[in-house]
């Protein structure tokens, strides 16, 4: 799956899945990799889920900048 959000920060974004059985999971990552894009869409950094061990009020903080600096994802 490839999916783009030119204009949401890859903090902000999460995967949360739910089985045939019903089974709900949040804040999958397994093998996902998120690409931080500029505002032109082109890729400032690949990130997986082994990269984001940072406190909530950091990835925030660095959410907020994102989003002024019109980055995506």
């Amino acid at each position: 799956m490839d999916i783009e959000f030119p204009r949401m920060p890859c903090d902000i974004l999460g995967l949360d899945v739910e089985d045939i059985l019903g089974t709900h999971k949040t804040d999958v990552m397994g093998e996902l990799f998120k690409k931080r894009l500029d505002s032109n869409g082109k890729v400032l950094s690949t990130e997986s889920a082994h990269d984001k061990e940072e406190s909530r009020s950091k990835i925030r903080d660095r959410a907020r900048d994102e989003l002024k600096a019109k980055q995506g994802c």
